[in-house]
């Protein structure tokens, strides 16, 4: 025990933190097991690039004729209808290219539900276009999923086995079938032929060639997942296509089918309109036609009625004849009223022998032929008259004669007023037709307008039609795709995966930061103490040195020698010194000093006879 009690200096706290210099220490030390755990993931990598299909990638470009972006360039019969709109949007047209409808008719035409596939190595390689046989399954349903193995015989015939559905029992997995080429065989997965193709050489006899047939549905969801759809620019309506595949013509194929696919749905889409439309324009055709036919017949039947050829023409006749019957009816008034006034003119006695006058003026040229007889034989016994006596034979003669004549003029007179009469009342009828003919011009104008109104509605509305059905006929001979192809599937001869580079760098990695970890992590589980910076990080009281570890000595146990230059005589020296520095020395009047320690055999004699 010391004599007096050693006031230790209060240490710095320490951070426990790791330095450079221990990591290099702890990896020089366990640097085999950096070794071994590099090798091992980096042979893992190596196995599983080997092992892993690589995937390829293929990208096409189309553009989209979005119509708010002035892509909009198709005719549509019934645009300039009201409510009629034919609007694109570039970001519905993505949904449709990414549609299970579209890709299903891809796998079908692609023939995508059969995969062939042979062992290459680790890896497995897929026939796709390279097959050297196509399997038919005979009763094959959209729904059947199926798997069998096909291997050539060096004879020629196909040996069938591995059969497998996800319902069969072992045994008859396990069957095997040797068919020819062309052979319908029954099978446990049902009837199916085994064909050759152009690919079949000697190198393929004995390989067994694996053949899955999946269900339409399970190979258009893994396509349709497969395949991405985006919007290149928001600016613009330009569409990417892109999908990743283990063979690349197989997604060069995929891609151009489903956009020829979508491109095909779209101009039959619009046929189909188009077609529905005409067969809509013929149906009004047909009926507008009855009903304009029904409009002509009755303009037909309404002029037939009235006899009539044109309105105006009609109305402008009837003002004529209305016109003509008047005057010749006022003319036949003043030829009765002439031939009544010679009647009562001659059957008036006091007239008796005196010369009828306006003789001209009667219409009959009977009439007036005896007029002038008449008024001629008058003259004449007037000069006799003048000569003679009334007494005279020849005046009584000539009297007798004008009795005569003036009773044959009024016959002829009664006659003639008779006929014109009728003749007057004749006029007067048709004048009055033309007057109740131009009496009914109104009613007749407005229902042959009302008539005119509706044959030109229906001709227009006709007209119109067959204008628009030659529109659509146009649109179903030049309809257009919603899309314009810019660049066909392509892409990079290089896999985009598995990258090796990337992999292997961390396979390294992960090899080298296993052992540090678990090197790091024992080292934080032990607690024993391995040296002086434990001491230090974990003990306040001050440090005074180390001793190397050492066995020998003389007699006595003293291994340093005065002058000694080896390194336990330096270690005991530091020690001395150290122990100085902190007031331990005889010079202070520290007699005795204890050494001690937590389990037997650690040193404490050794280090106490040679510090002494």
């Amino acid at each position: 025990m010391t004599e007096r009690t050693i006031n230790p200096q209060p240490a710095e706290e320490t951070t426990g933190n790791v330095t450079l210099h221990d990591i290099l220490r702890m990896v020089a030390a366990n640097w085999y097991w950096f070794v071994i755990s590099a090798a091992v993931c980096l042979g893992a990598a190596y196995y599983y690039l080997a092992s892993t299909p690589r995937i390829y990638s293929r990208t096409a470009t189309i553009l989209v004729k979005d119509s708010r972006k002035g892509g909009d360039t198709d005719l549509a019969a019934f645009s300039d209808l009201a409510g009629f709109q034919n609007r694109r949007s570039v970001d519905n047209e993505v949904f449709i290219l990414q549609s299970r409808r579209l890709m299903s008719e891809v796998v079908r035409r692609l023939g995508l539900t059969t995969d062939y596939s042979v062992r290459d190595g680790l890896r497995t390689r897929d026939l796709y276009g390279q097959s050297p046989l196509r399997v038919r399954f005979i009763d094959e349903t959209e729904d059947l999923s199926a798997e069998l193995t096909v291997t050539p015989l060096p004879d020629g015939r196909l040996r069938l086995s591995d059969f497998d559905d996800g319902f069969l029992p072992k045994s008859e997995r396990r069957t095997q079938i040797v068919v020819g080429p062309g052979d319908t065989a029954a099978t446990p997965v049902g009837k199916v032929v085994v064909e050759r193709t152009p690919y079949l050489t000697p190198a393929y006899e004995g390989v067994p060639v694996r053949v899955r047939k999946r269900s339409l549905g399970s190979a258009t969801s893994a396509y349709r997942n497969a395949v991405k759809c985006d919007v290149a620019n928001k600016q613009a309506s330009v569409v990417t296509v892109t999908m990743s595949n283990t063979v690349p013509r197989r997604a060069e194929e995929v891609i151009d089918a489903l956009v020829a696919v979508y491109n095909e749905d779209a101009v039959e889409d619009k046929r189909r309109i188009s077609v529905v439309t005409s067969d809509f324009i013929r149906a009004r055709l047909d009926v507008i036609g009855r009903e304009l036919g029904d409009v002509d017949r009755g303009i037909e039947e309404l002029k037939r009625s009235n006899r009539m050829i044109d309105l105006q023409s009609e109305a402008a006749r009837n003002v004529t004849e209305s016109s003509r019957y008047k005057a010749e009816g006022l003319s036949l008034e003043n030829q009765i009223a002439v031939a009544r006034f010679v009647s009562d003119y001659l059957r008036d006695p006091a007239h008796a022998g005196e010369l009828i006058p306006m003789a001209a003026s009667v219409a009959s040229e009977t009439v007036a032929a005896q007029i002038d007889r008449y008024n001629e034989a008058i003259l004449t016994r007037s000069r006799l008259l003048a000569n003679g006596s009334e007494q005279n034979p020849v005046i009584g003669e000539m009297d007798r004669e004008l009795a005569a004549v003036r009773r044959s003029i009024l016959a002829s007179l009664d006659s003639h007023i008779a006929t014109l009469t009728l003749q007057r009342d004749a006029m007067r009828g048709e004048e009055a037709t033309a007057d109740d003919r131009i009496a009914a011009m109104p009613s007749q104008e407005k229902a042959m307008l009302g008539i005119a109104r509706q044959q030109k509605i229906k001709e227009e509305l006709y007209l119109y039609l067959l204008n628009k059905l030659e529109e659509t006929q146009l649109n179903y001979a030049v309809a257009e795709s919603n899309a314009r192809i810019i660049d066909t599937a392509y892409g990079s001869p290089l896999p985009v995966s598995p990258r090796a580079t990337m992999i292997l760098s961390i396979a390294l990695v992960v090899g080298l930061a296993i052992p540090f970890g678990l090197l790091y992590l024992v080292g934080m589980l032990d607690t024993t103490i391995r040296g002086r910076k434990d001491i230090e990080e974990h003990v306040s009281a001050p440090f005074l040195g180390d001793i190397p570890y050492h066995e020998g000595g003389d007699e006595r146990g003293v291994a340093v020698r005065e002058a000694g230059r080896d390194p336990l005589s330096e270690a005991f020296r530091m020690l001395r010194s150290n122990m100085t520095f902190m007031n331990v020395s005889a010079g202070n009047g520290i007699r005795s000093v204890l050494f001690t320690s937590t389990n037997p055999h650690a040193g404490k004699t050794f280090v106490a006879v040679n510090l002494a």
